[in-house]
């Protein structure tokens, strides 16, 4: 039984130190030298797009969120000057680089995908113009996790991009007039791969 108890000791051990040598040879965000898909340096707190890969979290607008400020989303400009919060898990898009490729990984697989796990939030805060000629405010909040597509494969409505669902959806509008947003032009941190 002693012999046992010091066995799994061991193999513990072994594995604590394997797990913390294998993070020790990952690059981190203040080493200075992760990039983005347009070679712009991946910095420490928040960059002048809204992102702060650290804490993983944005802070800016639709049409930043792109790491391109050009007044522009996804070739348009309807959503590019709403607010956007994005908050995502490190599966999602982790802080380090773990397969020496200079980019951030993504599925928590110390980079050998360049799928994104885990889950994703969006919150979107904005105004319209209702049919009464007066602003009025509205709020959407959603959250996203990756299922491996059998949202998708079943056919319900919270698929989304062909692998992940949407699992929490909170839309506050007391006017009752905004449209929403096209689940397809969901925020996503972006350009960071080519």
């Amino acid at each position: 039984m002693r012999g046992k108890i010091i066995l799994s000791a061991i193999a513990l051990l072994v594995l604590f130190t394997t797990s913390i040598w294998a993070q020790a040879d990952c690059i981190k965000i203040k080493d200075g030298v992760i990039i983005d898909a347009v070679r712009n340096k991946v910095i420490l707190g928040f960059d002048q797009f809204g992102y702060n890969y650290q804490s993983h979290i944005f802070k800016g607008t639709f049409d930043t969120s792109d790491r391109i400020s050009d007044n522009l989303y996804r070739g348009g400009t309807d959503f590019a000057s709403i607010k956007l919060i994005m908050r995502w898990s490190d599966s999602w898009l982790s802080k380090r680089d773990c397969n020496h490729d200079y980019r951030l990984d993504r599925g928590g697989d110390g980079g050998l995908t360049d799928m994104s796990k885990g889950w994703l939030t969006n919150q979107v805060e904005g105004e319209y113009v209702g049919s009464d000629g007066k602003s009025h405010r509205y709020r959407y909040f959603v959250k996203i996790v990756y299922d491996g597509g059998t949202a998708c494969k079943a056919g319900t409505p919270t698929c989304l991009w062909s692998l992940y669902a949407i699992t929490k959806e909170v839309k506050n509008d007391p006017f009752g007039e905004f449209k929403y947003i096209d689940k397809n032009k969901l925020g996503n941190p972006a350009r960071l791969r080519n």
